[in-house]
């Protein structure tokens, strides 16, 4: 039986691993702790990315689970600018984590996120969108980049 954590689900798993590691290995502290809190509205804005388009996504009626065929080819909101805000915002909201951390060794578990992103979720859905929409997802690909 193959168990597939949902994105949110590792982003919340990525986020108790990089506190753990600021508390038990935190290595070299970038900057005080008096500046951290510049990571607060770095959160905020990557929630909000990441909860805009998920609303959008129920506002289109369309499939949101990665494992799933999509409903329709999305390109509102920034998806006009890359194929993938929500994980951008998945991302966005990591580093202000890593910001409030404030130390290197949370990065390793940020970076781990990237690529497992990169590498794994986005192929997948890729593939489901080249296989449901074929020429006018391939268009979509060339005028839009993965991230930004």
């Amino acid at each position: 039986m193959r168990i597939f954590l949902p994105p949110p689900a590792v982003m919340l798993f990525t986020i108790m691993h990089m506190i753990i590691l600021n508390q038990y290995i935190p290595l070299v502290r970038f900057w005080e702790a008096h500046a951290r809190w510049i990571g607060i509205p770095v959160i905020v804005l990557g929630l909000f990315i990441s909860q805009w388009h998920a609303h959008l996504f129920k506002k289109l009626g369309t499939n949101i689970n990665t494992f799933k065929d999509p409903d329709i080819l999305t390109t509102d909101g920034l998806f006009r600018f890359s194929r993938n805000p929500m994980y951008l915002g998945f991302l966005i909201t990591l580093t202000g984590v890593w910001i409030v951390q404030g130390s290197a060794t949370p990065l390793l578990a940020l970076l781990g996120f990237g690529l497992l992103t990169n590498y794994w979720y986005i192929p997948i859905e890729e593939r489901a969108m080249l296989r449901k929409f074929g020429e006018n997802y391939l268009s979509y690909k060339a005028r839009v980049r993965r991230w930004l």
